[in-house]
């Protein structure tokens, strides 16, 4: 093949590379490094698409080729990820990690993880430690496109007299609008799909097709390529992970990354180009996918099993170590398969033995699915659509016989504590219905947004809210309301343990006040609203006070407790009562006011989650009371049910 090398390319590879290492490693002045997939997509459209208009002006493009290659390329060195990530993984995480830990197996090995990933959760979400293959999502964006790319090439080359540069740079416009538009609507879809990131990879591919002559000044390349460099840089440096991504934003890394890449000079090295080209930024170059394979879980699994932020001398050895290993798997895994003269297989054993992999090893991750078993979490999915009208929707607890007489309304905290609600009601001969969401308190007219954006974005909670109360006025035989949520991450609209990070935005859709209000203040009129209605409809109410967040997952903590004791060794994570009280004192107040009316009582279950010291309970002997940060595990909601005895003897007696 007579594509000529360019060590200044393997340079951009080590500056992608530096960028999402330093990123997911923490280091100063990298905020922004997640950028590097981008520089990387660039990368890869312009030598893939070299690599096929080479062969097709020779006639010897190949489909079956193209696919050995990239076989040659991705399997090898991402086979052994996955073995690690899952053996590390089954031993550290909980029967709930492990089932996620299954499906990202088989996602990744289908190459369909970016997609299982965007079903997830955000990117940037505390929840990516408990996902060693996260990572793996650009792979499955690259595999996508080039599923449809090289076929589109052939069809342009036989069909429309290889005028490739209409059609890649309409789709790139018509890419990169989606994404901008994606940004504002769909982000998380937008994050990681093929539609939205195709420009970036087709910014390469026009480059390849050498329809942009270069700049004939050698000094106006110097600046053209210095100036793709300070994007890069100020993309690296300045992006956080607040910043709204892809979109508009992910322009200056793909043009940074193209004018370096377009500023090529046969005759004399740019500036840029001599500095890329040095001897130890290419070796990281070509190290690079072996590194981006083994950083992450590295990383994700060191800061899993730490309760603190990584020290200095920390972040050092695990850059190090995951240097060792990207080293170790490009010289004796990923050459020998990419150059055929060393591992001689021929083209069909190749695919044959790809497919049983790729079965064995998707096979391998159902199998963990099926297995893991989860004696934390309440698998009775209490959740309603949007719109119903009707009781059978409603799911139910209690007393199969008896017409429901109470029902439990609130988010993804009021179905915590279904297992009590079940065993009360059990125990008292009563029946009742289930009407939660996540994210979705009883705050009537109150429009919650999370921040950043995802798709709970998508859910109207007030249209929501409102469909609940009508339902409640259609069933008369419904008396007594039950009103639970995580309330004091609405008042205060942060999540516990981080304060100064905002993650709810609360409004009033009714427009009661003019200005934008404190979450608190929205919080308090919502719920004052709920009341209100509630008592005007002849019901009672019963409000739950929400147990203590802990700010750590407790079943992670406890499994790290049991297994790598010295990690943990002196972090205390349970709250004191008065961290509790501060925390809560706005939502305290506000329950405090609406129990002056007869009929409104406020059950404050978080007296139960509290030792003689004043220190929070997580765990009775070996049984653990939450199945996260926030919410109560199976046990733990067996544990404070008799907070309900005198609602539910009540309810009894009516």
């Amino acid at each position: 093949m007579n594509i000529k090398y360019r060590a200044d390319i393997d340079g951009l590879r080590a500056i992608a590379v530096l960028a999402v290492l330093f990123y997911h490693y923490d280091i100063p002045g990298f905020s922004g490094g997640f950028v590097g997939v981008d520089i990387f997509f660039v990368i890869s459209g312009f030598l893939i698409t070299s690599i096929i208009l080479h062969d097709l002006k020779e006639g010897k493009f190949s489909i079956a080729r193209f696919y050995e290659r990239r076989i040659r390329r991705i399997f090898p060195a991402l086979f052994p990820v996955i073995l690690f990530s899952s053996i590390i993984g089954l031993y550290l995480f909980d029967p709930s990690g492990c089932r996620e830990l299954g499906a990202s197996i088989t996602s990744t090995t289908l190459f369909y993880s970016n997609i299982f990933f965007m079903l997830k959760s955000g990117y940037f979400e505390p929840q990516s430690l408990q996902r060693p293959l996260l990572h793996t999502w650009s792979l499955a964006v690259e595999e996508q496109f080039y599923i449809f790319f090289p076929i589109s090439m052939i069809i342009v080359s036989r069909y429309f007299k290889a005028k490739y540069f209409p059609l890649l740079l309409t789709t790139a416009v018509i890419s990169l609008i989606a994404s901008i538009y994606g940004l504002s609507h769909h982000p998380g879809a937008t994050f990681y799909l093929v539609p939205t990131r195709a420009w970036e990879l087709l910014a390469g591919s026009i480059l390849a097709l050498g329809v942009l002559p270069a700049p004939s000044s050698f000094l106006f390349k110097n600046i053209l390529s210095l100036s793709g460099l300070g994007l890069l840089f100020y993309s690296i440096t300045f992006y956080t992970h607040n910043t709204p991504f892809p979109g508009q934003n992910a322009i200056a890394p793909v043009l940074g990354a193209s004018l370096i890449i377009w500023c090529d000079s046969k005759e004399r090295k740019t500036i840029v180009s001599t500095l890329l080209s040095l001897q130890p930024i290419v070796f990281i170059g070509l190290i690079s996918y072996s590194l981006y394979l083994w950083h992450w879980p590295i990383v994700a699994f060191t800061k899993y099993i730490l309760f603190r932020p990584l020290d200095g001398y920390e972040k050092l050895l695990i850059i190090v170590t995951s240097v060792a290993l990207a080293t170790l798997s490009w010289r004796y895994i990923e050459r020998p398969f990419r150059i055929k003269q060393k591992v001689v297989i021929e083209r069909k054993k190749i695919f044959i033995i790809s497919a049983i992999i790729m079965v064995t090893i998707s096979g391998f991750g159902l199998i963990i699915q099926f297995l893991a078993t989860d004696k934390y979490h309440y698998n009775y999915i209490a959740q309603l659509p949007e719109n119903f009208n009707n009781l059978s929707v409603a799911p139910k607890v209690g007393l199969k016989s008896a017409t429901p007489s109470f029902a439990l309304w609130g988010d993804s905290h009021a179905r915590a504590f279904i297992p009590a609600i079940e065993k009360e009601s059990n125990k008292y001969a009563v029946s009742g219905v289930i009407l939660t969401h996540d994210s979705a308190p009883p705050l009537l007219g109150v429009d919650i947004n999370t921040i950043p954006d995802n798709s709970y974005n998508s859910f109207d909670k007030v249209q929501y809210n409102n469909g609940v109360l009508d339902y409640l006025k259609a069933h008369s035989n419904i008396k007594t309301i039950i009103l639970a949520a995580r309330w004091a991450a609405y008042s205060k609209g942060t999540s516990y343990k981080e304060e100064d990070h905002l993650v709810y935005s609360i409004n009033d859709a009714y427009s009661k006040y003019k200005d934008k209000q404190k979450n608190s203040i929205v919080f308090s009129t919502g719920l004052s609203r709920t009341v209100d209605e509630l008592l005007r409809m002849g019901r009672k109410v019963i409000i739950v006070s929400d147990v203590p967040e802990i700010g750590y997952n407790v079943t992670r903590f406890s499994l790290i407790q049991k297994r790598l004791p010295f990690a943990v060794k002196g972090v205390e994570i349970r709250p004191a009562i008065a961290e509790y009280n501060l925390r809560n004192r706005e939502v305290l107040e506000t329950l405090h006011e609406l129990s002056k009316n007869i009929n409104v009582t406020v059950i404050h279950a978080e007296s139960k989650m509290f030792d003689e010291n004043s220190m929070g309970i997580i765990a009775i002997q070996d049984e653990i009371l939450y199945s996260d940060d926030d919410h109560l595990s199976v046990f733990g909601s067996h544990y404070i049910a008799s907070s309900f005895d005198k609602v539910f003897r009540d309810m009894k007696s009516q």
